[in-house]
């Protein structure tokens, strides 16, 4: 039995798929190292791509987009910061000073991260990964939120029109679709564990 041929589609380093022939032990035991790496609890992939050049590549990506997206929310607070800074109940003004820093923070920094957390965070195990993958949509959800609380009660504190422009009704189809999407994310509970 050991010199039956099998054969397999397999995909080569190029990512092409190509017909190999293994002997039945050869595959066997193939098959149990793909079992056991699925067990593992881990994501990581052994593929030559995650090695070298465009390993380092990326991680220089991921950790330029941290420092900018932080360089971003410091920039967000020093620019309100320079005009009277954060009240929410004395001052309208200020209070409105919430929704651009809670809106980079929600939808462009948490958002962000938990959409890369797989890829960065993929030695940790996926039930892990899927607890900071909710956490971060969470956090997002959250802070816009607030920040939308903040630029309605600005709006009827100082007797403005709501939704009068076009950035405030690009902003509601924003929110809403994000919202829908985690929502829906939430009823693919099979998924979940």
């Amino acid at each position: 039995m050991e010199g039956k041929i099998v054969h397999r589609r397999t995909k080569d380093t190029s990512g092409v798929f190509r017909f190999t022939t293994d002997s039945l032990k050869e595959d066997e035991k193939r098959r149990t190292d793909e079992v056991q790496r699925s067990f593992s609890g881990s994501t990581k992939s052994t593929t030559p791509a995650t090695r070298g050049i465009p390993h380092l590549c990326f991680w220089i990506a991921v950790i330029l987009s941290q420092v900018v997206g932080l360089v971003c929310i410091g920039l967000v607070v020093r620019w309100c910061q320079m005009f009277g800074g954060f009240a929410w109940d004395s001052d309208a003004e200020k209070q409105f000073y919430y929704h651009p820093l809670l809106m980079i923070l929600g939808l462009v920094f948490f958002y962000g991260d938990a959409m890369i957390v797989y890829r960065v965070l993929s030695f940790l195990p996926k039930f892990i990964l899927k607890i900071i993958h909710g956490s971060l949509h969470l956090a997002a959800i959250v802070s816009s939120s607030v920040a939308l609380v903040a630029v309605l009660e600005n709006h009827r504190r100082t007797k403005k029109a709501d939704f009068y422009s076009l950035h405030s009704w690009i902003g509601i189809a924003t929110f809403a679709f994000f919202c829908l999407q985690v929502r829906d994310n939430f009823f693919l509970v099979e998924y979940i564990f």
